[in-house]
């Protein structure tokens, strides 16, 4: 069944409850749906507003994808589960410019000796 600019908008408004995005990956799916399976009527300016619709949802995915891969990145060098070949001792009182990359490397989770 072809979907409609309506459907497609309601569709959208799910998205934006409160005028912001909500990452609701089964919103998202239900969207991503609606927009295949739709068809654009005769006028142009119709097809014109759901590309429009279509380009703000993916760049409000993508903009709350990376924000939750960057929260989850920062909280992986805190808990990190791996066997590492320098101690967190070690680590800690060694300066970085005594380190070679692998004591670097090695260090990663307890120290930022890249910047």
């Amino acid at each position: 069944m072809a979907t409609t600019s309506d459907q497609l908008q309601a569709a959208y408004n799910a998205l934006y409850p409160d005028g912001k995005f909500q990452y609701d990956r089964d919103l998202l799916n239900a969207w991503f749906a609606a927009f295949r399976s739709y068809t654009p009527s005769d006028d142009g300016e119709d097809m014109d507003r759901v590309t429009n619709l279509a380009i703000q949802v993916i760049k409000d995915k993508r903009a709350a994808e990376s924000t939750m891969n960057a929260a989850v990145a920062g909280g992986r060098r805190k808990t990190f589960k791996k066997k590492r070949l320098m101690s967190k001792k070690y680590c800690k009182n060694t300066p970085c410019r005594r380190m070679g990359f692998t004591q670097k490397a090695s260090c990663r989770p307890y120290k930022n000796c890249y910047q």
